[in-house]
């Protein structure tokens, strides 16, 4: 079935409840949602330390209000989610904003570990392209060549990626994408679109070239659904499978409170802040990458959190009720009735809905009722 179809035929979603009326119901997209958190989890070699570069599409074509308010608005809230949502999951890695229309394409921030900063400069920027009459259109090219400029700066251990969000249908290039294309190739960079609207060709080319993914939304839920994909960290590249494993220098300084003095992420005065073991330099958050000595800069718990990645809790089984038996969630105590997706921990087997297995997969990273987070 094709996607409009399914779309079209959206009336076999509907039951009737035990009043007697009609509801919508998410049996069907609660199985969607669990093949895709399956796909997303398998054990596979992945880079925990990625250097991504995330091209926002302001163009005009963004005012349109299919979504509500307006496109732009949208996109911006999904990209200020994603940013959050990506330095939750990968703490240790870093990214930079690129923001294309009129033609030309600008750099928000660059490749940086502050989430709050990134977001209030994505505001910053995005208000002033609201403010003009006429944004024009992006230019996929000029942004690939900016994401190229601050990707070359980052070391060769980590994983390279650009993700855009595309909501334009076409493109303002003033050269060669071939010849760009073989950059990106060449330098291991990842790039994956989540675009909205229409499929664009240009678009599709420069994802299978760079083994990335192109998607397309068709509503605001499944935008948000999509982006978020790309929050965990991808399967290494082909070309990258069979490298070898490189040391990575790491220090965990200390929070000192008795140390007043310049900070140097800041520039600023604090009374308080980390030290850097190296070089005795003091920064105000972490992680981070030391100015001074370039010493990356990380906790105990951030280390840990990226680990899990590489160790996912073991997939839970779906329950066959075809008696129609009620049971309570183990994680929430709620009942799960029998129109619900029920799941069950392969050890404990402890019965879960749906939502308690999102939780349990994509935060908690354990199972709660036998505390195994994998084999």
């Amino acid at each position: 079935m094709e996607a409009w179809e399914s779309q079209a035929h959206s009336f076999q979603a509907l039951e009737e409840d035990d009043g007697g009326e009609l509801v919508r119901s998410g049996h069907g997209q609660q199985r969607v949602r669990r093949q895709r958190m399956e796909h997303a989890s398998r054990s596979v070699r992945r880079g925990l330390v990625r250097y991504v570069v995330l091209v926002v599409d302001a163009s005009e074509a963004l005012n349109d209000n299919d979504l509500h308010p307006s496109r732009l608005q949208v996109y911006r809230q999904a990209a200020k989610a994603f940013i959050r949502e990506f330095f939750d999951r990968n703490p240790i890695s870093q990214m930079g904003v690129v923001v294309t229309y009129g033609g030309k394409a600008s750099k928000v921030i660059a490749i940086s570990t502050s989430p709050q900063e990134q977001c209030a400069r994505l505001d910053r920027e995005l208000d002033a392209v609201e403010a003009l009459e006429a944004a024009g259109a992006p230019s996929l090219q000029l942004s690939l060549e900016l994401a190229l400029a601050l990707l070359q700066q980052t070391p060769t251990y980590g994983c390279r990626e650009v993700l855009a969000l595309w909501g334009s249908p076409g493109t303002t290039d003033p050269g060669d994408m071939g010849r760009t294309f073989g950059q990106l190739t060449e330098l291991s960079v990842r790039c994956s679109v989540v675009g909205f609207g229409c499929e664009v060709y240009i678009l599709s080319v420069l994802a299978s070239r760079t083994h990335g993914v192109y998607t397309v939304a068709t509503s605001e839920r499944s935008l948000d659904e999509l982006i978020m994909q790309h929050a965990t960290p991808p399967p290494a590249a082909p070309g990258r499978q069979d490298d070898a494993a490189e040391a990575i220098r790491m220090g965990f300084p200390k929070f000192r409170a008795d140390l007043p003095g310049l900070c140097v992420c800041h520039t600023g005065y604090t009374a308080a802040g980390y030290q850097c073991p190296q070089c005795m330099s003091k920064v105000c958050e972490l992680p981070a990458g030391c100015p001074v000595c370039g010493l990356a800069l990380v906790e105990a718990r951030h280390l840990a959190r990226s680990y899990h990645h590489l160790y996912p809790v073991a997939e839970y089984e779906e329950v066959d009720r075809s008696d129609g038996e009620t049971l309570a969630c183990c994680g929430c105590d709620k009942q799960v009735g029998e129109r619900e997706v029920l799941l069950r921990c392969t050890k404990c087997k402890e019965p879960f809905c749906f939502d308690c297995d999102e939780l349990v997969h994509e935060v908690l990273f354990n199972c709660p009722g036998c505390c195994t987070a994998h084999d």
